[in-house]
């Protein structure tokens, strides 16, 4: 799976809740907001094409170098996860600058981690490529997630949050698209294949980069929140950590268990995520429009409830083309993680919302780190079915804990 200014200043442009259709603006905000707005949009498009391509070649990439052996791709995950972990800190460490400026050298770092993976040769420098990618990767999550909502006027949140989602979709289709049709051009075998189709998703990153560092910052208010961690977002923290035991279990597990077990190839797994992402741009803003009309305890324990069967079927059920049904079905389902931000922004003022946003996603990532490694040794004395069981139990404590989150009323 997710930040603004110098000492004195908070990072966007004040949204004005006065100014609905503005000459210059589309989305019911003043016309400097609406642009930097737009500038973020096009930001995560650039970031859902590169990753969309890194997501299409990492595991195949994976089985190439590693020879597809179990426990060093459970090392290199979970090296890979650390940043992720490191989060809060990192953020930190960045909050003297401008969120913007934050948000590019971020972009910055994730481009030359993809692209140093054109000369990676064994788990040595993979873990180093790795670790560089993930940082920036890292960072942008809470960054961007800030972002967009001090941006969005607080009685759209949701509807505005789903819209940058299926402009980041339609990035990530474009980049599934692009390997599914090189590699059947080109042909997956060949390792260089994967190293110059790294080297693009840099160059993609790179792009998104220059355009986050046009963002201009706006009405001065509180210095951003270095480090948070407060009792009052308990819930939240609760909800990310278990957020990063469902994710993983799902994103690494099911991954490795189509690649290895079920020898889905790279044009496969392009395809496959294609699909998730195009219905991802089409179900976004709805998804968004639910999360502010019926409310996030609401929407939460809805989707947590069918990703209980998600899990239980690809624990349970053997065959191949079923088992793609649910991965794509649970990769839409990821759509439904907004409403944490959007629960967050209601109960968070805007100098803590990117310290928490980054504190989430530290606590997120103490699964992440632990969890590849614990369930690649699960995975080879008991089978890959045993990690989608236990799943199927995170998910349910989700669903139990989403009942405590209250539906605050916003607004217009």
């Amino acid at each position: 799976m997710s930040s603004n200014s110098t000492p004195q200043s908070d990072s966007i442009s004040e949204p004005d809740p006065g100014c609905n259709h503005q000459p210059g603006s589309d989305f019911g905000i003043s016309p400097k907001a609406g642009r930097n707005l737009k500038l973020l949009m096009a930001a995560t498009f650039m970031v859902g094409l590169s990753m969309a391509m890194n997501m299409a070649l990492y595991n195949n990439f994976l089985k190439v170098v590693l020879n597809g052996e179990p426990l060093k791709l459970g090392q290199v995950e979970s090296f890979r996860e650390v940043p992720g972990f490191l989060s809060a800190f990192l953020n930190g460490a960045m909050a003297f600058l401008p969120e913007p400026i934050s948000a590019g050298i971020c972009l910055i770092l994730m481009g030359a981690g993809f692209a140093g993976y054109y000369w990676a040769s064994g788990i040595g420098s993979l873990m180093l490529w790795s670790f560089i990618s993930s940082v920036g990767l890292h960072q942008w999550m809470p960054l961007s997630g800030s972002l967009g909502l001090t941006l969005a006027p607080a009685h759209r949140r949701g509807e505005i949050l789903g819209k940058i989602t299926s402009i980041g979709a339609i990035g990530t289709v474009l980049g599934y698209f692009l390997i599914a049709v090189l590699a059947k051009i080109m042909g997956s075998g060949m390792e260089s294949f994967y190293k110059y189709m790294y080297f693009v998703a840099g160059l993609m990153a790179f792009l998104g980069a220059l355009l986050i560092f046009r963002v201009k910052e706006g009405k001065k208010t509180k210095p951003r929140s270095r480090l948070i961690f407060k009792k009052k977002y308990g819930l939240f923290y609760l909800l990310n950590f278990l957020q990063g035991c469902r994710k993983q279990v799902f994103v690494t597990f099911a991954t490795f268990a189509l690649v290895l077990n079920y020898s889905t190839g790279p044009g496969a797994m392009a395809v496959l995520l294609f699909i998730n992402y195009l219905v991802a741009f089409a179900l976004s803003p709805i998804f968004g429009k639910w999360i502010d009309k019926f409310g996030e305890r609401k929407v939460l324990s809805a989707n947590y409830l069918l990703l209980v069967l998600v899990f239980l079927g690809y624990a349970l059920i053997h065959e191949k083309y079923t088992l793609y049904f649910l991965y794509c079905v649970d990769n839409v389902m990821f759509i439904f993680s907004m409403a944490l931000n959007t629960y967050l922004g209601k109960i968070a003022p805007k100098e803590d919302l990117t310290g928490t946003l980054a504190m989430g996603i530290t606590i997120n990532h103490i699964a992440a780190v632990s969890v590849p490694l614990i369930g690649f040794y699960a995975w080879r004395a008991y089978g890959y079915e045993v990690c989608f069981l236990f799943g199927a139990v995170v998910v349910f404590l989700q669903f139990v804990a989403a009942q405590w989150v209250k539906d605050i009323p916003v607004k217009a």
